[in-house]
Order: C-alpha cells, then structure tokens, then sequence
C-alpha cells in the first residue's frame, strides 16, 4: 500500500527515465492521470516527453484545455469506467520499459499531514522491459478505440519491435537498485510525519485549547491541495446552541467539563484516520475521509444518544443537537453549505435533541439528517 508522495517519486523517476531514453529507439508513454488538475501540474514535463517520444497519451476524466499540450494525445476516460480510478505511467522502448499502475483505494492514512498526501493506493511498479511491455497490452486493448489509427500503428510498431530486439543487461540491477531507494523514501516519509505529529502533540498547534480538537486553521491546512472528484470525505456537522449559554449560567468550570465531555463523545465512535473540528465555539465539524452514507449515518445515531445522554452527568445541562451530513468529492470541502442546511433545520426537540430538517433548494433529508446533493 502507497501513500500519494511515494507515488508521485516513482512517477517522477519513470518520466526522468523516459526522457533518457536513446533518442533512436522509438518510445510509446502512457500515463493516466484521473483529474486533469493533476496533469496540469506536470504538463512542462510531458511536453519534453511528447517532443522526444513517438507516441504520448495522457488518460484524464476532463475535456484538455486549448493548447495545453501539444504533442501530447489525450484520451478521455469516463468516470465511471475502472482506468478514472488508476494512477499508471508507462513508458516502452525496443530496449528499456519501466511502469507504475497503482489503484485508488479511496481511504487516507491516519498520519497524514493533509487530505491528498495521505491518499492510499494499491499496485506496483517496473523498470523491467517485459512487465511494461504487458502493461501497455492492456492499456492498448481497454483504449484502442480512442486511438485512431495513426496512434495504433506507432503503438503497435513498438511492441512489434520489443519482442525482436533484446533488453539491457544492467535491468534487473537497476530495478532493485530503484526498489531500495523507493523503500528508503518511504521510511523517511513515515519518519517525518511522525515527528510531525509529535510536535504538534507537545506544542498544541492547530489544536483548539479548551477541547484539544482541530481547529479551523487545521481545517484549511489539511483540505488544501485536494483534487475534486477523488477522495470521497464524509462530513458531519453538529451545532449545540445551548453552549453559549453555559459559562452565563453555569460558569467557568461547569462549562469546560461540557466542552471536555464533549469532545470525547464526539471523538469515540471515530476510525484513527478521522477526526474532529471546532468550527465556532458552538459547532463542530466531524471528518470521515473515505467513508460513505452508511458510516455517516452509524455515527450520526451514536452521537444523537451519546450527546443526549450527556445532560444526565455533571452538570446535568441539556445539549439539544442538530445535524447536518454530506458525502462528497467536490474540494474545498462544503463546509458553509452544510452550515446552510443547518440554518434550515427547525429547533432540536429538548427532550430528545432531534432537530427535524427542513427543505432548502432541494437538499434531501431523512430525519434530523441531511445529505445534500453532489457528486
């Protein structure tokens, strides 16, 4: 299993290693991005390639842009079809081949710094000529009819031409050569989040100093840089309106042992790879990246009894809840429009702590949950 940095290394070496490539073998690259934001972050680098190859196709879910990438054939792939949801890049020579196909597991590591480093994916890679060659079979028979025939010959000239000519000798030194250096990374990799972690443990940085969860600073920080589309992220916002009467009322002490209380009843039902926000001092803000509407929903029912159960302990302070909840692959996160929906929803019930949803431009609901519409 690979986290998005490692990916990106691997991809960066077999794109340096097609750009070296003799310049009298021909050289086919394919590479499939899923999101065209993602290429436009490497299109200088495919441009050399196209200048250099004989044929180069980039796989994207998106229509290119005018003049994005000359040289460069672009194959749109559907959405919904397997190839949107790998990560692959192929090059092939008659004497050299190398290629990476890994595929999104839609789940994020618990250590992870932001939404889109902590990305997890499956599969592997290959400096070896035989396994890029059989990688580039099956991406030719699942795009074939997005080539024309032009494509298909060169494609075909190349593969034709591998099984004629031999390989490098130095090529199973070099794939373990690189197989070392790629475990090295990602050991350093792990090492230095977890020195991250442990900073910001001891300094209390992004934390929120009377509950020890998130802030939205922490927010910003960790949604920044993730492509729409992708990763899908749970999100489950929880609004208590009686908090902002507690230190009036109760005081000082009564309130931090609500808040603290809280904070824990929120945290409890959570897998290690979520996580909590304060979004204002009366809202919070509960992560669920990869999960989807059935997990939203568990949580959703633990968290009504547990937040009710708590005004029957010290000290004794109703907490009526309304709930908001969306699954969702559009970046930034929708924070406000769930925040919206919230707007809508009628008071909780002060027995209970159910709020009932009301209907807002369409948004669907069930109960005191709602899940707005989106991708």
């Amino acid at each position: 299993m690979w986290t998005k940095p490692i990916l990106v290394a691997m991809s960066h070496a077999i794109e340096r290693f097609a750009l070296a490539v003799e310049p009298e073998d021909p050289l086919v690259v394919v590479a499939l991005f899923q999101r065209l934001s993602y290429f436009e972050r490497e299109v200088e680098v495919y441009r050399r390639i196209a200048a250099r190859a004989a044929l180069t196709v980039v796989g994207v879910t998106e229509d290119f842009p005018p003049g994005l990438a000359p040289g460069v054939s672009h194959v749109r792939l559907d959405p919904d079809e397997s190839l949107a949801g790998e990560w692959s890049v192929t090059a092939l020579g008659p004497r050299t081949g190398a290629t990476l196909v890994a595929r999104d597991l839609e789940t994020v590591t618990p250590a992870a710094a932001t939404l889109e480093s902590g990305r997890q994916f499956s599969g592997g890679w290959s400096f070896r000529r035989e396994l890029a060659y059989t990688e580039l079979l099956r991406l030719r028979d699942q795009l074939g009819d997005r080539l024309d025939p032009a494509q298909l010959g060169v494609l075909d000239q190349v593969l034709t031409r591998v099984l004629a000519t031999p390989g490098v000798a130095a090529e199973a030194q070099l794939a373990d050569a690189l197989g070392f250096t790629a475990d090295l990374v990602e050991a350093g990799e792990q090492r230095g989040d977890h020195y991250l972690r442990e900073l910001d443990r001891i300094q209390g940085r992004g934390r929120d100093p009377q509950t020890g969860l998130r802030t939205p600073g922490f927010l910003a920080h960790y949604s920044t840089g993730s492509g729409p589309g992708t990763l899908p992220v749970g999100m489950l916002l929880i609004r208590l309106h009686a908090l902002a009467g507690l230190r009036p009322a109760h005081g000082a002490r009564a309130e931090l042992a609500v808040l603290q209380s809280l904070a824990r009843t929120l945290a409890a039902p959570l897998a290690a790879c979520d996580m909590v926000v304060r979004t204002r001092p009366d809202e919070f803000l509960i992560l669920l990246p990869g999960h989807r509407g059935d997990t939203v929903i568990r949580i959703h029912r633990q968290l009504t009894a547990a937040i009710a159960a708590l005004g029957r302990s010290y000290p004794f302070v109703p907490l009526p809840a309304l709930f908001a909840a969306t699954v969702t692959r559009t970046r930034p996160l929708p924070v406000n429009e769930l925040a919206a929906a919230l707007d809508e929803t009628t008071d909780p019930d002060p027995d209970t702590g159910a709020a009932t949803a009301g209907e807002a431009d369409g948004v669907p609901h069930s109960g005191s949950l709602v899940f707005l519409a989106g991708p």
